[in-house]
C-alpha cells in the first residue's frame, strides 16, 4: 500500500488540480460573509 498523500504520478496529480480549478471556477462568488453568533461563539 501506497503512503497517504501521495500521488501515483505527476500525470495523475496534474490531472487532478485541473479537474479541482474548473469545479472552482464554476461556484458561485461569495457576496458576502455573516457572523452567527451561537452559544459555542461565533461562526462563520
Amino acid at each position: 500500500m501506497g503512503e497517504v498523500g501521495r500521488w501515483r504520478s505527476a500525470a495523475a496529480r496534474a490531472h487532478f488540480l485541473t479537474v479541482y480549478e474548473a469545479g472552482m471556477a464554476a461556484l458561485p462568488v461569495v457576496g458576502e460573509s455573516v457572523d452567527v453568533p451561537t452559544t459555542f461563539g461565533t461562526a462563520a
